[in-house]
């Protein structure tokens, strides 16, 4: 498996004469980078990491696929430590949309977000269950390596500058039991000119499902009420309120409320 070179921007833009730009208001930071710029607060989510990635080559073969170029920008509690992982703690990744052409496997999850947008599809309908993972699959990037098993608390963002979807979902490569440390709250949008597609990932932790499987588990029990399994999970996550989970959902909703791109940008 190749490994994805990646650098932290910091060095770069500093070479360039360019730096992010943070602005403080009060409790939150707004950060801005380029055309993009969003709000959080840092006694929570800690400092943020500006990363590049200059893109796989498209014919490479690798788990979920080759990836676009992208900048990434990572949530961290240490300005000191290097985050590792968008998976691991949480961030936004920012792609050009004309960067993705030679990705033809994400040109479906791009387009669906303009679907979605049109207000013609019912979200309900993505709160099923169906044996076929695929069937009831939202929109998101980077592409995973595993279904898309169930997806919860879906809803559309419609703002100035950039809308799309934000839900809550796990992925599988197997059936078992959830877990309350592996479900992913995401956000999955594009500017308003199509030049962007933004895509927001946190890993949640809750003590709505438990740490580990009881040691009495029964697998082919497990297996025959699969269905059923995710359906209850399905509504159990839907009928949670915002701060049974943790970061709380209120804050990562307020964090993608106030993504914004520049009225240049936008038009």
């Amino acid at each position: 498996m190749k490994l994805r070179w990646m650098v932290v921007l910091v060095a770069a833009l500093l070479l360039m004469g360019v730096l992010p730009a943070v602005a403080q208001d009060d409790v939150l930071v707004t950060f801005t980078y380029g055309d993009f710029s969003f709000s959080y607060d840092p006694a929570v989510m800690g400092d943020v990491q500006a990363v590049e990635f200059e893109g796989d080559d498209p014919s490479a073969q690798l788990p979920g696929g080759a990836d676009a170029p992208y900048v990434e920008f990572l949530f961290t509690n240490d300005e000191n430590t290097t985050a590792q992982s968008l998976f691991d703690v949480g961030g936004i990744r920012l792609y050009r949309v004309e960067d993705t052409a030679p990705y033809i496997y994400m040109t479906p999850h791009i387009n669906a977000i303009n679907t979605l947008m049109s207000g013609r599809v019912a979200l309900e309908q993505f709160m099923q269950t169906n044996p076929d993972a695929n069937t009831y699959a939202l929109p998101f990037l980077p592409i995973m390596p595993a279904a898309q098993v169930i997806r919860a608390r879906v809803g559309l963002l419609n703002l100035d500058t950039v809308g799309g979807i934000s839900y809550l979902t796990a992925y599988r490569q197997e059936a078992s039991p959830f877990t309350g440390d592996e479900f992913l709250y995401t956000f999955q949008g594009l500017s308003t000119d199509n030049q962007y597609y933004v895509s927001a990932v946190f890993r949640l932790n809750t003590e709505l499902f438990p740490t580990e499987l009881p040691a009495d588990f029964n697998m082919d029990a497990f297996i025959e009420g699969l269905q059923d399994y995710f359906a209850q999970s399905i509504d159990t996550l839907n009928a949670a309120t915002p701060d049974q989970f943790t970061p709380d959902l209120d804050m990562l909703d307020a964090l993608f409320a106030s993504f914004t791109f520049s009225a240049a940008a936008a038009n």
